[in-house]
């Protein structure tokens, strides 16, 4: 959270859960960056410019997790 306010970034997703399951989601990321970095590091498998936007919403789904970076 330190780097993203720094750095001034933004995420933006959707999510179709409870307010709960998304507090107990947040709180096992940290525990799985605590216990396993690099594996979790790995499930973003595609970073791309918002140019990418309208494939990656409407295209054949690809890896497991794609973040669009705004530079």
């Amino acid at each position: 959270m330190r780097s993203i306010t720094l750095k001034n970034q933004a995420i933006v997703g959707t999510v179709n859960a409870s307010p709960q399951a998304f507090a107990d989601a947040i709180h096992d990321l940290g525990e799985f960056k605590k216990r396993w970095p690099k594996a979790l590091a790995a499930l973003i498998t595609g970073r791309h410019t918002i140019d990418a936007h309208r494939d990656l919403l409407l295209g054949p789904a690809k890896g497991i997790k794609n973040v669009i970076e705004f530079a």
